[in-house]
Parts: structure tokens; C-alpha cells; sequence
């Protein structure tokens, strides 16, 4: 055999080789977890390993209504390795939200916060609809957000905004940013409503000074997806970082604003942060 056959059959080797690793791999991360599953409802057909993501775009919502055009109020997708379920008219909605509340009221969490600090310690990183749940959630809906409650609150909600308007007022001809103002209003409303107790001014002054930036930077992360999500394989990995932003802010940024608010209740003092015009 001379050498040029000898470099060619080298070549076809290295190449097959990987094939086979290759084919499992893929097969690893598409096949479905169980045989027993039900049957999902309609949905575009998934590529290997993305599933459906490249059909969503940056304008997911007209994505998604536009597929609901086609496959129907209920539809299924795979974002990578995640079945996602999207209903898309009221009658969906209500088997959602209403019929079938108590089986699909638990949060969608990330992976890599499930089995962290913050997994199941209140309403917003809980996967598990859990007694405990359960009593919080009553708690805000009868002592919080109830009709009476709110009714009882209307006088404070008119006061705080009839503050912002003021402030806007008192501002002249300078530039202002309307979002940040209403932002302030509707951290001061929250916090008189659970505290009885301002957070923050509109100079950006006061006991929660920090929170308007780090909800921001939590929103943010939130609507960064790690990949974990879409491939479980990497649950064990933060490869992007991304626990541990979200841990710092939650733990130190607002956990600091938080122990600085039980401070100041636990002294008797109720200092309002609003500056009054």
C-alpha cells in the first residue's frame, strides 16, 4: 500500500471514530426521560439539541402568537432540553390558572437555585405549592391584598402619589426621568404598605437607597436564562456565573437593606425618606 492510501485510510479512521460518540451524544440529550410520558399537545417540530429556540427571535410574544395560529390555544415547545407549555386563549388560561391551579401554582425556578438558600424559603423561589406555601400566600391575600386592606390603604396610595406629582412639579424646566420617579412612588407604596414606612427618596437617599439598582440587576439576570435551564447536564456548573450574582444581591445587597430596615423598626423609629414639598 503506498503512502498516500495509508494517509487515507488514517484520515477515514479519525473520522469515524468520533461518529459513534457523537451519534450517543445527541442521542443523550434528546431522547425523552420516559417512555410512560403523556403525549404533549401539538407543537413545531424541534431541532436535536435546540429544540425550538431558533424559532423564537427577539420578539418572542408575536412568535408565539404567531404558532398559536397554527398549532392551537395549547401548544408545546423544547427550549433545548425543557418542555415548555403555552396556552394562549382564555379557555387555556382558565384550565391554567383556575381548574388546575393547585398542580401547576409552584414556581418555575432555576436549576442552579434549586438546593441553594433562597430555594423554598418564600413565594418567589419556590418550586413546591408546600403548607408552608400555602399559609404565606394566604397571609398576603387576606392581610396584605385583600379588598378590605387595599380599601383601608387608599388614602396612602393617594397621598404618595400626589408626592410624585409635586416632586415633578418642583423639578422646572430640568431634565427628569419619569420612569425612575414612578419607580421610587412604587417602592414607597409597597414599603408603607408591609413596613408603614418610606424606602427611599426621589434625590435617591434613604434606608433602601440600594434597591432600585439591585431589583434592576436581579430583573436582569432573571431575564438572562442560564443554560442549565435549557440543558439540565450543567445543573452542577455555574458556568456563567450567573448564582452567583444572584445570590450576592439577594443575600448581601438587599439582605444589608433588609437588616438595616429591622434595625431601624426594632429602635421605634419610622423616619420618612420622602422629601415633602
Amino acid at each position: 500500500m503506498n503512502e498516500l492510501g495509508r494517509v487515507t485510510i488514517a484520515q477515514m479512521i479519525m473520522f469515524l471514530i468520533p461518529c459513534p460518540l457523537l451519534f450517543f451524544f445527541f442521542f443523550f440529550l434528546t431522547r425523552n426521560k420516559s417512555s410512560k410520558e403523556l403525549p404533549l399537545p401539538p407543537g413545531p417540530y424541534p431541532w436535536p439539541i435546540v429544540g425550538n429556540l431558533y424559532q423564537m427571535g427577539k420578539n418572542t410574544h408575536i412568535r408565539l402568537a404567531e404558532m398559536a395560529q397554527v398549532y392551537g390555544p395549547l401548544m408545546s415547545l423544547r427550549l433545548g432540553q425543557r418542555i415548555l407549555i403555552v396556552g394562549s386563549s382564555p379557555a387555556a388560561a382558565s384550565e391554567i390558572l383556575k381548574t388546575h391551579d393547585r398542580a401547576l401554582s409552584g414556581g418555575s425556578v432555576s436549576v442552579l437555585l434549586q438546593g441553594s438558600a433562597v430555594h423554598n424559603m418564600n413565594l418567589v423561589f419556590s418550586t413546591e405549592t408546600s403548607d408552608e406555601w400555602r399559609k404565606i400566600r394566604n397571609l398576603y391575600a387576606s392581610k396584605i391584598f385583600s379588598s378590605e386592606a387595599m380599601e383601608s390603604r387608599a388614602d396612602m396610595r393617594e397621598n404618595k402619589v400626589m408626592e410624585m406629582v409635586k416632586y415633578i412639579g418642583s423639578i422646572g424646566g430640568e431634565n427628569i426621568s419619569i420612569k425612575d420617579v414612578m419607580l421610587v412612588t412604587a417602592t414607597n407604596i409597597i414599603g408603607n404598605t408591609t413596613l408603614s414606612m418610606d424606602l427611599v427618596d426621589f434625590e435617591g437617599n434613604g434606608i433602601g437607597a440600594g434597591i432600585k439598582g439591585s431589583v434592576r440587576r436581579l430583573s436582569s439576570l432573571g431575564a438572562q436564562q442560564p443554560l442549565a435551564d435549557k440543558y439540565p447536564i450543567f445543573g452542577r456548573w455555574d458556568i456563567q456565573g450567573w448564582t452567583k450574582q444572584v445570590i450576592h444581591i439577594i443575600e448581601q445587597e438587599l439582605g444589608t437593606i433588609w437588616d438595616n430596615i429591622l434595625q431601624t423598626k426594632r429602635n421605634g423609629t419610622n423616619n420618612n425618606y420622602i422629601r415633602r414639598i
